[in-house]
């Protein structure tokens, strides 16, 4: 990543490729990439963004967004989330504000390094296995809305999420006592806690992840293999985890979302969420990011720098309109 860090970091989400594929062809994208590097900028994506590109069912139209975003985008990824869990733990936790020294080894964004430097060569993923994937995804989501929104839970989730709110009340006792937060109730800041949890859980405890063999790797070093242990694990040796850093930012999305009545695409959309303090602006044509009514937490300021595709109305070369 040692080209990126040098220029400003422009991220694009998956929504927003969309958006620029339906209006430009693949020589804008190059002139564009071009210009915005000479203006010292990187146009960016995450094995998030690519993943959920090749989720596109119509293969003429996943070939054409792929290749698309290879003529436009830089030719480094930012990490996956997955990589920047366990650097940043390996970093003591510290404030989850930059990305400077990062580090991307995953097969996703190695390939795509290749493909957008050599632009003939093809990249695909299995769609067998990402369609399993995403639907794992989606059950984890409906989890998520159970254990927020306080419904009744159904048979199949009932003894799962019981446990995990026992867990959670058990952690939450343990984690340094936070500050009051202006504009932001006792219950939101406890349903942030809730969920952060659980997704430690069921992402880096179980490895029910993108990329497993990352956490596996992890957990490898300190011989622990069962998920309640390594969540002990985590308590004793990891706590700021549990109040900053990557879960936190995925929890607060899915927070926000639970609580506005969005479903579609929401774990994804927590990812994509990770990599909102580590770029100067967010590009989104999903407006499940920037919505009325987005829960507050401390670090508000971050939302600010999501932007709306929809006012790009010329060539998108020019300066977008920063406001």
């Amino acid at each position: 990543m040692d080209n990126q860090i040098a220029l400003e970091r422009w991220y694009f989400e998956t929504s927003a490729i969309n958006y620029l594929k339906k209006n430009y062809t693949e020589r804008d994208a190059l002139a564009t990439r071009n210009l915005q590097l000479l203006k010292g900028r990187a146009w960016l994506i995450s094995p998030v963004t690519f993943f959920e590109l090749s989720l596109t069912r119509d293969d003429e139209l996943r070939d054409e967004l792929i290749g698309f975003a290879k003529h436009l985008l830089h030719k480094d990824m930012l990490p996956s989330v997955e990589e920047i869990v366990v650097q940043f733990m390996d970093k003591g936790c510290p404030l989850f504000d930059s990305i400077e020294g990062f580090q991307f080894n995953n097969p996703i964004s190695r390939a795509w390094t290749k493909i957008t430097t050599e632009t003939k060569l093809i990249y695909s993923l299995n769609q067998k296995m990402i369609q399993s994937f995403a639907q794992s995804m989606r059950e984890i989501a409906t989890l998520s809305k159970k254990i927020i929104m306080k419904k009744t839970i159904s048979s199949n989730h009932f003894n799962q999420a019981d446990r995990m709110q026992i867990i959670a009340t058990q952690i939450r006792k343990k984690l340094p006592r936070r500050k009051p937060v202006d504009g932001v109730s006792p219950d939101v800041l406890q349903d942030l806690e809730v969920l952060t949890i659980f997704y430690i859980y069921h992402f880096l405890c179980l490895e029910n992840c993108m990329f497993p063999s990352v956490y596996n790797e992890f957990w490898s070093r300190f011989g622990i293999s069962d998920p309640d242990r390594r969540l002990g694990y985590l308590v004793k040796n990891h706590i700021q985890i549990f109040i900053r850093g990557p879960f936190i930012e995925m929890a607060l999305c899915a927070i926000y979302q639970i609580k506005n009545g969005i479903s579609r695409g929401l774990t994804f959309d927590d990812m994509h969420f990770v990599y909102l303090p580590f770029v100067k602006y967010f590009f989104t044509n999903d407006n499940h990011f920037y919505g009325n009514g987005f829960v507050q937490h401390p670090n508000i300021y971050k939302i600010r720098q999501i932007r709306d595709m929809q006012p790009i109305e010329r060539k998108f070369n020019i300066e977008y309109p920063l406001i």
